[in-house]
């Protein structure tokens, strides 16, 4: 259980950590991008005002003035809201934003300065107009690259996701057998089997097929897969058996030759294997719990969005 608890914990602290977009910075940009809006909406008000002669007891050169540092300001605002909402935290991201701002703002400045004080000519409107221009490029540019790496991160996050939920299935349709299974199985084997002397015997989930020679050949149900194929003698079973079941009442010693020996060293062989084999099996498991863990979190995230 704390196992568990754990792994739910990591999950959430690497997602929270690699999120693209968190909650105070959406915050934050939208109320950039919202006010650059307004003041948008104001200078055009003005400007409007100014071309059908409404004067709210204000001079021409006040509204245009107006009109002019309300637009200025207003758009890279609108620029910055968008790209502090799309774009990665990325401290190069935040110092483009900052000079294309300052630097559209001194422009607007300094030409509203100029108009009101009646120096609206060459070459300080040109030189308003350049600083004015390249901070706007800055603030476009970033904004475009902001929404162009959106995209491609929705795009690779949905896919890494269904890719996880395809592996998710193809553990949860594996079978799974624990240790206790496969003692069970042991001792339900050896239990009901039977030995006999040259002829063939059935055991349980295991077929002994007889030959003519003193060998006898075991099915690939042995082993749980197609493949090698292990030989041992009859005899040595039946004499390693036997020398199991004196041991285990206490009537004698083991007594066996070589080729008993040997043909025991096969089995222990085998059940090495199959030892292992559990052993991987029991990682794929705590993987299976993990990705389970992962998928349920990203789910929930798509919920609450």
């Amino acid at each position: 259980m704390q196992t568990k608890k754990s792994n739910k914990k990591n999950i959430a602290n690497y997602l929270t950590k690699n999120d693209k977009i968190s909650d105070k910075r959406f915050y934050f940009g939208s109320m950039v991008f919202i006010s650059g809006i307004i003041l948008c909406l104001v200078g055009l008000f003005f400007l409007v005002a100014y071309k059908i002669n409404l004067t709210f007891h204000i001079s021409n050169n006040v509204r245009v003035a107006i009109a002019m540092g309300s637009l200025g300001i207003g758009l890279p605002l609108v620029l910055s809201g968008v790209a502090i909402n799309f774009s990665p935290k990325r401290n190069y991201t935040y110092l483009t934003l900052l000079f294309g701002i300052v630097l559209s703002w001194i422009s607007t400045i300094f030409g509203v300065n100029a108009y009101l004080a009646n120096k609206w000519y060459h070459p300080l409107i040109g030189k308003v107009a350049i600083g004015y221009g390249f901070g706007i490029l800055l603030l476009a540019g970033t904004s475009f690259a902001a929404l162009v790496m959106y995209v491609i991160a929705s795009k690779t996050t949905a896919y890494k996701t269904e890719e996880l939920i395809k592996k998710t299935k193809f553990f949860e349709e594996r079978k799974v057998y624990t240790d206790e299974e496969i003692n069970r199985d042991i001792e339900e084997a050896l239990s009901t089997s039977k030995y006999t002397w040259g002829g063939p015997s059935k055991i349980p989930d295991l077929i002994i097929k007889s030959t003519d020679e003193s060998d006898l050949t075991l099915s690939k149900a042995m082993f749980g897969r197609a493949g090698k194929i292990t030989r041992v003698s009859a005899d040595s079973i039946n004499n390693g058996v036997k020398s199991l079941r004196d041991l285990r009442s206490g009537r004698g010693k083991i007594e066996s030759s070589k080729s008993d020996v040997q043909d025991l060293n096969k089995v222990a062989e085998m059940l090495r294997k199959a030892r292992e084999k559990q052993e991987k099996e029991k990682e794929i498991i705590k993987e299976k719990k993990l990705i389970k863990e992962w998928i349920k979190i990203i789910l929930k995230k798509v919920k609450i969005k």
